[in-house]
Order: C-alpha cells, then sequence, then structure tokens
C-alpha cells in the first residue's frame, strides 16, 4: 500500500482522541492523494473494480467471515453489517496473493487501494488494510492479483 499504509494508521489511531482536527486532515490527505493516483488508471478499470472507489460503496468496518480459494477464484464472506455497504461475499476471478500477512480470517477490513498489475489493463491488484485478530490485534496487509471481482449482495454486477 502506498497511502493508507500501516505506518500511517498507527500515527492517526495514536492522535485519534487528543487532536480531531490533525486526523481528519491526515486522512483527507491520505484520500486526496489516492484518489489523485487512481483518476490516471481508473479509465482502465472495469466497472467491478470501479465500485470499490465509489463514495457509496466503502468496505471499512466490514468483518471478513471467512476466507476460502475455490477454483482460481479466492472468496471472502462478508458481514457489512458494520461497515458501509451491503456485500456478502466478494470473489477474486483469477486470483493470486502476493502477499498476506496475519489472519485475514475475522479481520475488519480497513482500507483498500486497486492498482494495475504490472501496468497490464486485463490484471488488477488489490490492497488491503485491516485488522487482524489472532492473540492480539495487529495490522495485516493482504495484495491480490485478479481479472475481476464478483460482488454478491444487493450491489448488482455490471
Amino acid at each position: 500500500m502506498k497511502y493508507f499504509t500501516k505506518n500511517w494508521h498507527e500515527s492517526i489511531q495514536k492522535t485519534i482522541v487528543y487532536r480531531s482536527s490533525e486526523v481528519e486532515k491526515q486522512i483527507e490527505k491520505a484520500e486526496y492523494d489516492y484518489q489523485d493516483h487512481y483518476k490516471k488508471f481508473e479509465p482502465f478499470f472495469p466497472e467491478c473494480v470501479k465500485k470499490f472507489n465509489n463514495d457509496d460503496f466503502n468496505m471499512h468496518d466490514c468483518l471478513i467471515i471467512c476466507i476460502d480459494f475455490i477454483g482460481k477464484g479466492f472468496c471472502m464472506e462478508i458481514d457489512s453489517s458494520s461497515g458501509f455497504c451491503d456485500v456478502d461475499k466478494l470473489t477474486f476471478v483469477n486470483a493470486q496473493i502476493l502477499e498476506m500477512d496475519g489472519c485475514l480470517n475475522g479481520g475488519t477490513w480497513l482500507y483498500d487501494e486497486v492498482y494495475l498489475h504490472q501496468g497490464r489493463k486485463d490484471r488488477y491488484e488489490m490492497h488491503i488494510l485491516f485488522h487482524a485478530y489472532s492473540e492480539e490485534p495487529e495490522l495485516g496487509e493482504m495484495i491480490i492479483v485478479f481479472d475481476k471481482i464478483i460482488i454478491e449482495g444487493n450491489w448488482a454486477q455490471e
């Protein structure tokens, strides 16, 4: 992740109680910087990827109930009741996990960033920052490469 990094999130959490206006500025700056990056590549993303950058679709605070590989798909069952969208399941088609640190099962989705994979216009990378819950809460990060995302819930596919 380039914008919503572990270090960034930890610094926000340390100051969130004491300096709320400063925290808001840090969050806004990270969001602005990411949006500036995203706009350069948005024309190359399919609609299923663009949904993750839509103001009405935000996975923040969604609970990741279960993960599993099914064939070439990587599936995540989601409890979105504490999040900002209505998603039950995500399936990353033709998926490959490049990196995963922390336990994603039972984790809470915090932020995501989307990129073209190695500059290709038919493969995408999603970087996900999440709270991992094992012995003690910690931040985890996953980088997954895929062709498209199937979103199940009240969000129609295009």
